[in-house]
């Protein structure tokens, strides 16, 4: 995934089949299906509960992403 992106979290849709993934770049949230495209590079194969998978469309290539915990807020 491009640099500052991560992924926090997932979910399903009431009545949905796929899972969607939360990912954020510190200003925006995306939500992402299994099998969209994110960020017009990048198609989502599989969201995972410790990890994503994703296709780098231009290339082909597959990584993953580790489901990064959002940091609490107490001091």
């Amino acid at each position: 995934l491009p640099s500052g992106v991560k992924f926090y979290g997932f979910g399903t849709v009431p009545n949905g089949t796929s899972r969607q993934a939360f990912f954020t770049d510190g200003q925006e949230v995306y939500v992402v299906a299994e099998g969209e495209v994110f960020l017009q590079r990048y198609r989502i194969l599989r969201i995972g509960n410790a990890s994503v998978e994703f296709e780098e469309i231009s290339s082909g290539r597959t990584a993953s992403a580790p489901l990064e915990e959002q940091a609490g807020g107490s001091p």
